[in-house]
Formats: structure tokens, C-alpha cells, sequence
């Protein structure tokens, strides 16, 4: 088997024979493709490796502040780890300022990003408040802006995420998504709650639908994806070229093989789901050291857990988890009491 560090060799070896930027999308073309969406906080390159394993071929970075790059943040730059890995991956800023934005996209590319997206979708009151994030969506010359100057500056594609709007009474995807492929920008995903919704009520796929026609650039899907049965309505009822899976993959990375093979599909069982929760765990502690690695674990244990028998055993050890070797001892105590209950209901 391939070490972790192979992987990202054989990636950059790929790099470096890339004859088009545009190579990358298409993937965008597959059957069921499937992307892992930006999800601040989670999606590090341990969670994108996990991913992977289990069926992602196409994902993206955390979202990370250009200014922070720039100003050499030691905790920007971990966050902006494992970008050259064996599958595309989008490495993805935060910014409003030409300048900075193009100087972090050159960063990231030098990093082995194989595209950078703007980040026009974050809802957070501290990133709009300095203008960043959905802020962006008021800003059209901003967005135009930011893509040519990060254009000139790298050769990797520019992407967009984008929302449905500010609010209910400015909702522009379609103009931002026409602005941004007139200034260059190579594909668009699309979310279709506006800034006031946040992550709340219904996502609004007939504006994906809108933004797929009206462009000639490809079009990935978000909101709402839960199921391969949703990821399968979304396609046809938007024409959206590949869809983007995000808080659905928290604690169940599995879901894009169940998406991509939906047809004799069989979910992990509850000593498999453990299995590949420790591997998440070693993961984190690659990129991150043992004890740092453990401690980060335990918001993605808890996603694990859900709906998991008996549970309790290991919500109250969570506080002692502080060392990569104690948490595996838990687990394996846990998967252990698993299988004996599995044995007595037989």
C-alpha cells in the first residue's frame, strides 16, 4: 500500500505534466461526480484525504484569509496544508483586495492548488463585516476585480462560490455568475440561500437552474444533499454539472461511494464506521501531532457517534481524549462492546 506521502509525490508528479488548466474539471463530466464543499474548520486535508478513501475525486480547501497568508499567519499556512494531493483540489480565499487575493492565489498555486476560488458565500457577521464572504455579492465591481487581477498572477483557474443573493430583496446569482465568467472565471458553485438565510430553510435549486443556463462555464450544485436520491433530483432538475456535498459528509465520509454507487450499496457497519473514524484520527494527527490531533478529533467523533448504540460510553470519555493512543484504546474498547451486543441479539 502507498504511504500518505507517496500520494502527494505521485500529485505533484501530475502537476507538473498538466497541459491545460482546465484539465481538472474534466472529472466534472463523470457519472455521479461528487464534490466535497469548503466547510471552514473541517475540511483539512485530513478530512479531504478521508474523503477521498472513501469515494471523493474532486474537493475543495477550507476557506482561508488572503490577508492572513500574506501576513505569514502560521495558522493560515496549516490551513493551506496537503493542497497538493492525488485528486483536484481547490484551494479557497477569503479577501476583497485585488492585490492580496492575487498575491495568496500565487501562494497557493506554488502549494500545489490545481485551481483558487473567491469565496462570495460565507455568511459569518465578521467576515461581511469586513467586507469578505457574502458581503461580496453587493460588490459586483469587486468580483470582477478580484478575478482578473488573481488571473494575471497565477496560471490555475479562478472559481467562484456564490449565494442566491444578499437577501430576499437582492438576489443576483445570476448577474455575479455573468460577471465572473466575463472576467475570467472557469466554473461556478452555486448555493442557493441568500446571506440573510445562512444554512436555514429551503435551498432554492431553481437558481442553480438559472445559473447553469446562462453561463457557458461548468456549474457545480450545493444545498440540500443529503442522499444519492437528492444528489440524483438535483442533477435533473438543474442540469448542474456536478454536485457539492458538504455538512452531509460530517461523520460520514462514506457518502460519496453510496452516491456514486447507489445501485447494492450497504452502509459501513457500526465496526467499519469505527474503523474508518481511526483512521480519520491518524490523519489529523499526521498534519497536526498527537496531542493537538486528538483533541481536534473529538467535534468529528461526536458526528461519528450519531445514531450509534450505546454511545454514552464514549460522550463521557471525550474530555480524556488527549493522546492519539488513548482515543484508539476508547474506540476499540467501544467497538468491542458493539460486536458482544451484536452477538447477544443474535
Amino acid at each position: 500500500m502507498r504511504t500518505q506521502t507517496s500520494f502527494f509525490k505521485q500529485r505533484n508528479m501530475e502537476n507538473q505534466n498538466t497541459t491545460t488548466n482546465t484539465d481538472i474539471f474534466e472529472g466534472l463530466k463523470q457519472p455521479n461526480c461528487t464534490i466535497l464543499a469548503p466547510l471552514s474548520g473541517i475540511t483539512d486535508a485530513a478530512f479531504r484525504e478521508i474523503s477521498r478513501r472513501q469515494g471523493c475525486g474532486f474537493v475543495y480547501a477550507e476557506m482561508t484569509s488572503s490577508d492572513a497568508l500574506m501576513y505569514d499567519s502560521d495558522k493560515a499556512h496549516k490551513r493551506i496544508q496537503g493542497l497538493d494531493a492525488p485528486i483536484p483540489v481547490i484551494a479557497q480565499l477569503l479577501g476583497h483586495k485585488p492585490d492580496v487575493m492575487a498575491d495568496a492565489a500565487q501562494l497557493c498555486e506554488e502549494q500545489g492548488a490545481d485551481a483558487i476560488d473567491i469565496n462570495l458565500g460565507c455568511p459569518a457577521k465578521n467576515i461581511v463585516k469586513g467586507r469578505g464572504g457574502s458581503a461580496l455579492m453587493k460588490e459586483p465591481e469587486t468580483v470582477e476585480a478580484l478575478i482578473k487581477a488573481m488571473s494575471n498572477k497565477t496560471t490555475k483557474p479562478i472559481t467562484v462560490k456564490i449565494r442566491a443573493g444578499w437577501d430576499s430583496e437582492c438576489k443576483n446569482a445570476l448577474e455575479i455568475a455573468q460577471i465572473a465568467e466575463g472576467a475570467g472565471a472557469k466554473l461556478i458553485a452555486v448555493h442557493p440561500r441568500t446571506r440573510a438565510q445562512a444554512f436555514r430553510g429551503h435551498a432554492n435549486w431553481d437558481v442553480i437552474r438559472m445559473v447553469k443556463e446562462n453561463v457557458g462555464i461548468p456549474v457545480i450544485g450545493n444545498g440540500d444533499v443529503k442522499t444519492p436520491e437528492d444528489a440524483q433530483r438535483m442533477r435533473s432538475e438543474t442540469g448542474c454539472d456536478a454536485v457539492m456535498v458538504g455538512r452531509a459528509a460530517l461523520g460520514r465520509p462514506w457518502i460519496f461511494n453510496h452516491i456514486a454507487h447507489p445501485e447494492g450499496y450497504r452502509e459501513p457497519r457500526f465496526e467499519e464506521r469505527i474503523d474508518i473514524a481511526i483512521e480519520h484520527l491518524g490523519l489529523i494527527a499526521h498534519y497536526k501531532g498527537d496531542n493537538r490531533g486528538a483533541v481536534e478529533f473529538r467535534k468529528h467523533l461526536a458526528c461519528y457517534l450519531k445514531g450509534m448504540p450505546n454511545n454514552k460510553f464514549i460522550r463521557e470519555r471525550m474530555s480524556r481524549m488527549e493522546s492519539v493512543a488513548i482515543v484508539v484504546e476508547i474506540l476499540e474498547e467501544y467497538k468491542e462492546r458493539l460486536k458482544g451486543r451484536m452477538e447477544d441479539a443474535a
